[in-house]
Parts: C-alpha cells; sequence; structure tokens
C-alpha cells in the first residue's frame, strides 16, 4: 500500500492512503506525482479550497450504499466511501499550524 507522508517541523508527520493524497493536492493544484511543497503563506488559501471542496461534495447527490462485498472493503480501506470533509480534517489541522509557525508542508522528500 503506498501512502504519502507530509512532513513539516510545525507537526509530526501525516501520513495518508495514496487515493487521498493525490485527490488533495489535486484538488489543491499541486502535482501528486513526486516531491513538492505548500509555502506556508499560501496555506489560508489551500484550507479555503478544501473547504469549498468538501460542501461542493456534500451538495452532490450521495451514491446509492454498496453492499459489504470484497470490492467495498478495498474501497473503503482507499478512502472511497469517507466524506472529502472527513478525510480533510488532519490536513486542514495541519495547514493551520503550519502556518502559524510559519513553516512550509512537505512531501516526497
Amino acid at each position: 500500500m503506498t501512502m504519502y507522508r507530509f512532513k513539516s517541523r510545525a507537526t509530526s508527520d501525516l501520513l495518508m492512503h495514496q487515493a487521498v493524497g493525490q485527490q488533495l493536492l489535486t484538488l489543491l493544484g499541486k502535482d501528486p506525482e513526486g516531491a513538492g511543497v505548500i509555502l506556508w503563506q499560501d496555506m489560508a488559501h489551500a484550507r479555503r479550497v478544501l473547504t469549498q471542496a468538501a460542501q461542493a461534495e456534500a451538495q452532490d447527490p450521495k451514491p446509492e450504499e454498496t453492499e459489504a462485498t470484497e470490492d467495498a472493503w478495498e474501497a473503503a480501506q482507499q478512502g472511497q466511501g469517507i466524506s472529502l470533509a472527513q478525510r480533510i480534517v488532519p490536513f486542514l489541522e495541519t495547514l493551520k499550524r503550519c502556518e502559524a509557525a510559519q513553516v512550509d508542508l512537505v512531501w516526497g522528500v
């Protein structure tokens, strides 16, 4: 299982499943392939973008619930079936702490 490891000097490492990390980075306009950085000066904007995306998702109709099958279990392990609003909470907190400490958040390094 591939994971993203987000690092900063202000927080402990934040680990995310690959699919979730890719989704968040794509929403932020970052290349999910390879290393990257979110500058502390850009974190308020990043939090707004993610919050707006979560609100937009909440307004979309939900797909029908699926049976508890092996495919459903694998989807749950990759963060599917869990709302974006739930998935972004630790990331938003990390961004908030990094901004307050004026340190950047990096991944893939």
